[in-house]
Protein backbone atom coordinates (compact mmCIF):
# COMPACT_ATOMS: atom_id res chain seq x y z
CA UNK A 1 0.00 0.00 0.00
CA UNK A 2 0.79 3.49 -0.58
CA UNK A 3 0.19 7.25 1.18
CA UNK A 4 -0.81 9.71 -1.27
CA UNK A 5 0.44 12.93 -0.66
CA UNK A 6 -3.05 14.42 -1.34
CA UNK A 7 -6.45 13.75 -2.69
CA UNK A 8 -7.52 15.18 -5.69
CA UNK A 9 -9.34 13.59 -8.13
CA UNK A 10 -9.26 13.94 -11.66
CA UNK A 11 -10.95 11.11 -13.73
CA UNK A 12 -12.74 13.14 -16.29
CA UNK A 13 -9.15 13.99 -17.58
CA UNK A 14 -8.35 10.39 -19.02
CA UNK A 15 -12.51 9.79 -19.48
CA UNK A 16 -11.58 12.66 -21.89
CA UNK A 17 -8.54 11.41 -23.19
CA UNK A 18 -10.32 8.14 -23.63
CA UNK A 19 -13.24 8.97 -25.76
CA UNK A 20 -11.60 9.15 -29.26
CA UNK A 21 -8.40 8.04 -30.50
CA UNK A 22 -7.37 11.44 -32.54
CA UNK A 23 -8.53 13.11 -28.90
CA UNK A 24 -6.07 11.16 -26.88
CA UNK A 25 -3.25 12.15 -29.38
CA UNK A 26 -4.15 15.31 -29.71
CA UNK A 27 -4.06 15.22 -26.12
CA UNK A 28 -0.30 14.43 -25.61
CA UNK A 29 0.74 17.57 -25.02
CA UNK A 30 -0.08 17.33 -21.42
CA UNK A 31 2.78 15.16 -21.00
CA UNK A 32 5.51 17.76 -21.33
CA UNK A 33 8.97 16.94 -22.14
CA UNK A 34 8.06 12.78 -22.27
CA UNK A 35 8.30 12.22 -25.97
CA UNK A 36 7.05 9.03 -27.28
CA UNK A 37 10.51 7.44 -28.60
CA UNK A 38 11.61 3.92 -28.12
CA UNK A 39 14.17 2.54 -25.55
CA UNK A 40 14.89 -0.85 -24.94
CA UNK A 41 17.37 -1.77 -21.52
CA UNK A 42 20.69 -3.31 -22.87
CA UNK A 43 22.31 -6.03 -21.03
CA UNK A 44 23.65 -5.19 -17.24
CA UNK A 45 26.82 -3.29 -17.98
CA UNK A 46 27.91 0.06 -17.41
CA UNK A 47 28.69 2.37 -20.83
CA UNK A 48 31.10 4.87 -21.36
CA UNK A 49 28.54 7.62 -20.39
CA UNK A 50 28.75 6.64 -16.57
CA UNK A 51 30.05 9.66 -14.42
CA UNK A 52 31.39 6.66 -11.77
CA UNK A 53 32.38 3.43 -12.04
CA UNK A 54 29.74 0.76 -11.40
CA UNK A 55 32.51 -0.49 -8.60
CA UNK A 56 32.04 2.85 -6.78
CA UNK A 57 28.40 2.77 -7.31
CA UNK A 58 27.88 -0.57 -5.94
CA UNK A 59 30.04 0.37 -3.16
CA UNK A 60 27.92 3.34 -2.04
CA UNK A 61 25.01 1.40 -2.87
CA UNK A 62 26.62 -1.40 0.07
CA UNK A 63 27.48 2.24 1.97
CA UNK A 64 23.59 2.99 1.94
CA UNK A 65 22.23 -0.67 2.92
CA UNK A 66 25.16 -0.85 6.11
CA UNK A 67 23.85 2.46 7.34
CA UNK A 68 20.06 1.95 6.95
CA UNK A 69 19.68 -1.35 7.79
CA UNK A 70 18.26 -2.15 4.66
CA UNK A 71 19.00 -4.29 1.67
CA UNK A 72 18.75 -2.87 -1.87
CA UNK A 73 18.18 -4.13 -5.39
CA UNK A 74 18.94 -1.50 -7.86
CA UNK A 75 18.54 -1.26 -11.81
CA UNK A 76 18.78 1.49 -13.87
CA UNK A 77 19.50 2.45 -17.50
CA UNK A 78 19.36 5.69 -19.67
CA UNK A 79 18.15 5.53 -23.25
CA UNK A 80 21.26 5.02 -25.63
CA UNK A 81 23.65 5.21 -22.67
CA UNK A 82 24.53 3.40 -19.75
CA UNK A 83 22.84 0.34 -17.41
CA UNK A 84 23.38 -0.60 -14.05
CA UNK A 85 22.66 -3.29 -12.18
CA UNK A 86 23.52 -4.05 -8.10
CA UNK A 87 21.55 -7.36 -7.16
CA UNK A 88 18.89 -6.76 -10.06
CA UNK A 89 18.18 -10.50 -10.42
CA UNK A 90 17.12 -11.15 -6.86
CA UNK A 91 13.83 -11.19 -6.08
CA UNK A 92 11.95 -8.74 -3.75
CA UNK A 93 8.16 -8.17 -2.89
CA UNK A 94 6.22 -6.33 -5.62
CA UNK A 95 4.15 -4.88 -3.09
CA UNK A 96 1.91 -2.00 -5.08
CA UNK A 97 4.74 -1.36 -8.23
CA UNK A 98 2.71 -4.40 -9.74
CA UNK A 99 -0.63 -1.89 -10.03
CA UNK A 100 1.22 -0.36 -13.13
CA UNK A 101 1.49 -3.79 -14.64
CA UNK A 102 -2.26 -4.80 -14.14
CA UNK A 103 -3.31 -0.92 -15.04
CA UNK A 104 -1.28 -1.76 -18.71
CA UNK A 105 -2.74 -5.63 -19.01
CA UNK A 106 -6.45 -3.54 -19.08
CA UNK A 107 -5.01 -1.13 -21.23
CA UNK A 108 -3.88 -3.29 -23.71
CA UNK A 109 -6.54 -5.49 -24.17
CA UNK A 110 -9.41 -2.31 -24.39
CA UNK A 111 -7.56 0.55 -25.04
CA UNK A 112 -9.59 1.28 -28.09
CA UNK A 113 -12.95 -0.40 -27.06
CA UNK A 114 -14.38 3.09 -26.13
CA UNK A 115 -17.18 1.80 -24.13
CA UNK A 116 -15.28 -0.26 -22.42
CA UNK A 117 -14.01 2.46 -19.83
CA UNK A 118 -17.24 4.14 -18.73
CA UNK A 119 -18.22 0.46 -17.95
CA UNK A 120 -19.55 0.73 -14.21
CA UNK A 121 -18.13 -1.74 -11.66
CA UNK A 122 -20.04 -1.51 -8.25
CA UNK A 123 -18.55 -0.87 -4.89
CA UNK A 124 -19.24 -3.43 -2.59
CA UNK A 125 -18.97 -1.78 0.66
CA UNK A 126 -17.82 -5.34 1.98
CA UNK A 127 -14.73 -5.81 -0.29
CA UNK A 128 -13.77 -1.89 0.83
CA UNK A 129 -10.25 -2.50 2.28
CA UNK A 130 -8.50 -0.45 4.55
CA UNK A 131 -6.47 1.51 2.33
CA UNK A 132 -9.01 2.69 -0.07
CA UNK A 133 -8.71 6.56 -0.30
CA UNK A 134 -10.78 6.68 -3.35
CA UNK A 135 -12.97 3.78 -3.49
CA UNK A 136 -14.45 4.25 0.01
CA UNK A 137 -16.15 7.73 -1.64
CA UNK A 138 -17.95 5.44 -3.86
CA UNK A 139 -18.54 2.80 -1.17
CA UNK A 140 -22.42 1.11 -2.17
CA UNK A 141 -22.56 2.85 -5.69
CA UNK A 142 -20.34 2.01 -8.81
CA UNK A 143 -16.98 3.46 -10.43
CA UNK A 144 -15.99 3.43 -13.77
CA UNK A 145 -13.50 1.65 -15.25
CA UNK A 146 -11.75 4.96 -15.75
CA UNK A 147 -11.65 6.07 -12.16
CA UNK A 148 -10.83 2.61 -11.17
CA UNK A 149 -7.67 2.46 -13.12
CA UNK A 150 -7.02 6.12 -12.23
CA UNK A 151 -7.26 5.28 -8.48
CA UNK A 152 -5.39 2.12 -8.51
CA UNK A 153 -2.52 3.83 -10.76
CA UNK A 154 -2.24 7.29 -8.86
CA UNK A 155 -3.22 6.63 -5.54
CA UNK A 156 -2.39 3.46 -4.98
CA UNK A 157 -6.19 2.38 -4.06
CA UNK A 158 -6.30 -1.18 -2.85
CA UNK A 159 -9.75 -2.06 -3.42
CA UNK A 160 -9.78 -0.33 -6.61
CA UNK A 161 -6.92 -2.52 -7.86
CA UNK A 162 -8.99 -5.69 -6.47
CA UNK A 163 -11.77 -4.91 -8.71
CA UNK A 164 -9.43 -4.48 -11.62
CA UNK A 165 -7.82 -7.47 -11.17
CA UNK A 166 -10.97 -9.10 -11.39
CA UNK A 167 -11.78 -7.52 -14.39
CA UNK A 168 -8.69 -8.78 -16.34
CA UNK A 169 -9.52 -12.60 -14.93
CA UNK A 170 -7.67 -12.92 -11.96
CA UNK A 171 -3.70 -12.66 -10.78
CA UNK A 172 -2.63 -15.08 -13.07
CA UNK A 173 -3.43 -13.13 -16.13
CA UNK A 174 -1.20 -10.31 -14.63
CA UNK A 175 1.62 -12.49 -14.30
CA UNK A 176 0.93 -13.50 -17.66
CA UNK A 177 1.21 -10.66 -19.00
CA UNK A 178 4.15 -9.37 -17.77
CA UNK A 179 5.91 -12.53 -18.84
CA UNK A 180 4.52 -11.31 -22.23
CA UNK A 181 6.19 -8.24 -21.80
CA UNK A 182 9.39 -10.09 -21.13
CA UNK A 183 9.45 -9.95 -17.57
CA UNK A 184 9.32 -13.82 -16.67
CA UNK A 185 10.72 -13.30 -13.45
CA UNK A 186 7.18 -11.02 -12.15
CA UNK A 187 4.65 -13.17 -10.74
CA UNK A 188 0.93 -12.09 -8.20
CA UNK A 189 -0.09 -14.71 -6.64
CA UNK A 190 -2.57 -12.95 -4.15
CA UNK A 191 -4.58 -9.97 -4.18
CA UNK A 192 -4.67 -6.87 -1.70
CA UNK A 193 -3.73 -6.74 1.07
CA UNK A 194 -2.00 -10.32 1.40
CA UNK A 195 0.29 -9.40 -1.62
CA UNK A 196 1.60 -6.73 0.13
CA UNK A 197 3.08 -9.41 3.18
CA UNK A 198 6.40 -9.45 1.72
CA UNK A 199 8.11 -12.08 3.92
CA UNK A 200 11.27 -12.97 3.64
CA UNK A 201 11.92 -15.81 1.45
CA UNK A 202 8.44 -16.29 -0.09
CA UNK A 203 8.30 -15.94 -3.63
CA UNK A 204 5.12 -15.60 -3.88
CA UNK A 205 4.03 -11.84 -5.39
CA UNK A 206 7.55 -11.01 -6.29
CA UNK A 207 9.52 -9.83 -8.88
CA UNK A 208 12.72 -8.20 -9.65
CA UNK A 209 14.69 -4.92 -10.13
CA UNK A 210 15.80 -5.93 -13.57
CA UNK A 211 12.09 -6.85 -14.20
CA UNK A 212 10.29 -4.38 -13.04
CA UNK A 213 12.87 -1.61 -15.26
CA UNK A 214 12.43 -3.68 -18.44
CA UNK A 215 8.65 -3.46 -17.94
CA UNK A 216 8.16 0.00 -17.15
CA UNK A 217 10.80 1.12 -19.67
CA UNK A 218 8.56 -1.12 -22.63
CA UNK A 219 5.38 0.31 -21.28
CA UNK A 220 6.16 4.08 -21.19
CA UNK A 221 8.95 4.58 -23.50
CA UNK A 222 9.13 1.36 -25.80
CA UNK A 223 6.95 -1.00 -27.33
CA UNK A 224 4.62 -2.61 -25.01
CA UNK A 225 1.90 -0.72 -25.30
CA UNK A 226 0.97 1.01 -28.64
CA UNK A 227 1.22 4.81 -29.20
CA UNK A 228 -2.87 5.49 -27.87
CA UNK A 229 -1.87 3.23 -24.88
CA UNK A 230 1.31 4.50 -23.63
CA UNK A 231 -0.72 8.09 -23.86
CA UNK A 232 -3.32 6.22 -21.47
CA UNK A 233 -0.95 4.95 -19.12
CA UNK A 234 1.59 7.88 -19.05
CA UNK A 235 -1.24 10.20 -18.55
CA UNK A 236 -2.02 8.63 -15.06
CA UNK A 237 1.14 7.76 -14.06
CA UNK A 238 3.08 11.14 -14.88
CA UNK A 239 0.30 12.31 -11.96
CA UNK A 240 1.50 9.47 -9.64
CA UNK A 241 0.55 10.91 -5.81
CA UNK A 242 2.62 8.42 -3.82
CA UNK A 243 6.41 9.53 -4.69
CA UNK A 244 6.85 13.18 -3.17
CA UNK A 245 8.75 11.42 -0.13
CA UNK A 246 10.59 9.06 -2.71
CA UNK A 247 11.95 9.04 -5.73
CA UNK A 248 10.27 12.13 -6.95
CA UNK A 249 12.69 13.99 -3.46
CA UNK A 250 15.84 13.18 -5.54
CA UNK A 251 15.52 14.52 -9.07
CA UNK A 252 15.92 17.66 -10.72
CA UNK A 253 12.79 20.04 -10.03
CA UNK A 254 12.60 20.68 -13.71
CA UNK A 255 11.98 16.52 -14.40
CA UNK A 256 9.44 14.94 -14.60
CA UNK A 257 8.68 11.68 -13.20
CA UNK A 258 6.04 8.78 -13.97
CA UNK A 259 6.13 6.08 -11.43
CA UNK A 260 4.50 3.62 -8.53
CA UNK A 261 5.91 3.18 -5.45
CA UNK A 262 5.05 0.31 -3.02
CA UNK A 263 5.45 -0.35 0.19
CA UNK A 264 4.80 -3.79 2.58
CA UNK A 265 5.78 -5.51 5.80
CA UNK A 266 8.97 -6.47 6.85
CA UNK A 267 10.48 -2.68 5.74
CA UNK A 268 9.70 -3.19 2.38
CA UNK A 269 9.31 -0.12 0.18
CA UNK A 270 9.90 0.28 -3.64
CA UNK A 271 9.63 2.94 -6.19
CA UNK A 272 9.87 2.06 -10.10
CA UNK A 273 9.36 4.55 -13.12
CA UNK A 274 10.45 6.97 -15.88
CA UNK A 275 12.67 10.37 -15.15
CA UNK A 276 12.53 12.63 -17.95
CA UNK A 277 15.58 15.06 -17.26
CA UNK A 278 14.95 18.16 -19.53
CA UNK A 279 18.00 18.27 -22.29
CA UNK A 280 18.83 14.51 -21.48
CA UNK A 281 17.81 11.09 -21.77
CA UNK A 282 15.22 9.49 -20.01
CA UNK A 283 16.49 7.39 -16.91
CA UNK A 284 14.61 4.53 -16.29
CA UNK A 285 14.65 3.12 -12.65
CA UNK A 286 13.96 0.31 -10.44
CA UNK A 287 14.67 0.50 -6.49
CA UNK A 288 13.27 -2.10 -4.39
CA UNK A 289 14.13 -2.43 -0.57
CA UNK A 290 13.64 -4.11 2.01
CA UNK A 291 14.33 -4.17 5.80
CA UNK A 292 17.05 -6.39 7.42
CA UNK A 293 15.85 -8.75 10.31
CA UNK A 294 12.88 -6.47 10.37
CA UNK A 295 9.45 -7.49 12.18
CA UNK A 296 6.47 -8.08 9.83
CA UNK A 297 4.92 -4.09 11.07
CA UNK A 298 8.57 -2.64 10.70
CA UNK A 299 7.62 0.14 8.08
CA UNK A 300 9.80 1.01 4.82
CA UNK A 301 12.81 3.55 4.80
CA UNK A 302 12.18 6.35 2.42
CA UNK A 303 15.27 7.58 2.81
CA UNK A 304 16.98 4.82 0.71
CA UNK A 305 14.70 5.04 -1.91
CA UNK A 306 15.99 9.20 -2.57
CA UNK A 307 19.62 8.21 -1.55
CA UNK A 308 19.36 5.01 -4.09
CA UNK A 309 18.20 7.62 -6.66
CA UNK A 310 20.89 10.48 -6.02
CA UNK A 311 23.26 7.89 -6.05
CA UNK A 312 22.08 6.00 -9.38
CA UNK A 313 21.43 9.76 -11.26
CA UNK A 314 24.50 10.28 -10.72
CA UNK A 315 26.11 7.22 -11.77
CA UNK A 316 24.00 7.68 -14.91
CA UNK A 317 25.48 11.33 -15.24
Amino acid sequence: MDTPNRIVTDSTMPARLFSRRSGLLAGLGLLGTAALSGCSPQPLATGASASISPGIWSGKLAELEQDLGVALSVCAFAKGGSTLGYRAEEPFAMCSTFKTILVAALIDKYAHSEGYWETEVPVDPAKLLDYAPIAKKFAGRSMTITQLCDATARYSDNTTANLLIEQLGGTSAVTAFAAAKGAPNTRLDRIEPEMSEAKPGDDRDTSTAKDLAGIYNSLLLGNGLDLTGQAMLRSWMLRNTTSAQKMRAAIPKDAELADKTGSGGYGAMNDVGVIFRKGKPPVTLAILSRGVNAAPDTDGNAEAIVKATEVTLTALG
